[in-house]
């Protein structure tokens, strides 16, 4: 067999790939493939793992996107436009993100704070809670609005907020459905009540401006429609008339054709207006943008 050094050129490999395009090897080869990889696993010397750790360094990498200069001005350039275009948001992220947590650690606290100054809160006491409402009302029901609770929409309620020195006590403690506590807040009970009434007050003069709006809208449409019925009316009796006319011509005979012609033309005339009056047109179609 001739010794040298063989040169695989783009030709050669793209030859030898089609010669083996659609060949597959059989399932007996490929046990035996298998079961001499197992055999002899393939292991590289300390050497070799070198050649090919140099192979692949720096430039020889196929993902080497320039690397980093030995020039310190250039790199400082570099460095620059990295810190332009990523630092500062990041900055401003992690800044937002550790006055997010600050914020819930200080509510946190508050919260705390407040949970201890109310006293201890017994399970015993919130069963005490449910228990009386239960037999006050019949059903779990909303000591705000009175309507029955749903399932998993039940909160125990403090009647005087820990926020303004209640107390975890029975006598202020309640069970409330979740849109009531939630639209309580920090509020006491007599000033929730004074802002549902407010609110309702409020809601009853803004639904009387829309149906005071509705009433003024549904005068002005039959505003019109009266202007449009006595248009119809005055047109009408101008047909009349004419079709008396036209009647009275034709009963005269004589040769007053071009006569006749003429009034029949002026009352199709004064059928399309009607028409036109009683049936408007419908608005046209916007006009398809430009492309």
């Amino acid at each position: 067999m001739p010794k040298g050094v063989y040169i695989q050129t783009a030709e050669h490999i793209r030859n030898a790939a089609e010669a083996r395009r659609g060949y597959r090897h059989s399932e007996e080869t490929k046990l035996k493939m298998k079961e001499a990889k197992r055999l002899n696993p393939q292991k590289f010397s300390q050497e070799t793992r070198k050649k090919f750790s140099e192979a692949h360094k720096g430039e020889k990498h196929w993902n080497w996107k320039g690397g980093v200069s030995s020039d310190k001005k250039h790199n400082s350039e570099l460095y620059k436009i990295w810190c332009k275009k990523y630092r500062k948001s990041k900055g401003r992220k992690r800044k937002s993100y550790i006055d997010k947590i600050e914020r819930l650690r200080f509510h946190r606290k508050k919260y705390k704070a407040l949970k201890k100054g109310g006293g201890k809160l017994s399970i015993e006491t919130i069963q005490l809670v449910y228990e009386d409402n239960i037999k006050k009302f019949g059903t779990l029901t909303c000591y705000l609005c009175l309507e029955p609770i749903k399932f998993k929409e039940d909160h125990l309620e403090h009647k005087i907020p820990l926020s303004k020195g209640g107390n975890n006590l029975y006598h202020n403690l309640a069970v409330a459905c979740k849109k009531c506590n939630l639209t309580k807040h920090a509020k006491t009970e007599k000033e929730y009540r004074v802002f549902s009434i407010f609110n309702f007050v409020k809601r009853i003069a803004e639904m009387e401006e829309r149906m005071a709006q509705g009433l003024n809208d549904l005068e002005a449409t039959v505003s019109s429609l009266v202007t449009v019925v006595s248009q119809v009316k005055t047109m009408v009796s101008g047909l009349q008339a004419q079709i008396a006319q036209l009647q009275a011509t034709i009963a005269a005979g004589g040769d007053n054709d071009a006569e006749v012609e003429s009034q029949a033309q002026a009352i199709k005339a004064q059928v399309d207006t009607l028409n036109g009056i009683v049936n408007p047109p419908a608005p046209a179609a916007p006009a398809a943008p430009a492309s």
